[in-house]
């Protein structure tokens, strides 16, 4: 199911294991490059995405989870465009083409801001569902950061995620 919060009488059924009809991926990408937030599942907890390079995006995530400044975000990239975000070093090359779901800590390249990074170091994923690797093929790299409070119940379902957020969240994907 894909909800708005700007129309929440808007509800378009999408089922489990199949892409994002055309319109619901617009309205997504459109969302993200205003610098609205989104709730995505991954194959874990719930993900609250906005996009890294959107100031009013990332602000509006530190604001929705009420997280401290100076918190870093981890983020989802394609493993072919992690070079446009962070400096590779040689020793992380086997790692990083290993094809293991690790949460990497490299360099940040300047281009990335220092409210999603700590001592210049960026936290990076790469997607592991073809939900998030569609969005980040289409938009870059999405914040990675659990769709909670910060301290919050852990979003282990669509409902958990709405309970601690609400509609201060623009688009829930279940």
């Amino acid at each position: 199911i894909l909800e708005s919060s700007v129309d929440m009488s808007e509800t378009f059924i999408i089922k489990k294991g199949r892409e994002l009809a055309q319109e619901d991926q617009e309205k997504v990408i459109d969302t993200l490059e205003t610098g609205g937030l989104v709730v995505y599942p991954t194959t874990t907890l719930y993900g609250l995405g906005a996009l890294i390079f959107s100031e009013d995006g990332v602000a509006r995530i530190l604001e929705t989870k009420q997280r401290p400044w100076g918190m870093p975000i981890s983020v989802f990239t394609l493993r072919e465009k992690l070079s446009d975000i962070c400096d590779i070093p040689v020793w992380g090359l086997p790692v990083l083409t290993s094809g293991l779901t690790l949460t990497h800590v490299l360099p940040a390249k300047p281009n990335v801001s220092s409210v999603i990074t700590q001592a210049g170091s960026l936290a990076v994923r790469f997607p592991d569902n073809e939900l998030i690797t569609a969005i980040c093929e289409k938009v870059g790299p999405i914040t990675a950061t659990s769709a909670n409070t910060h301290g919050g119940k852990d979003p282990i379902d669509i409902q958990t995620a709405r309970d601690e957020l609400g509609d201060r969240v623009d688009i829930y994907i279940d």
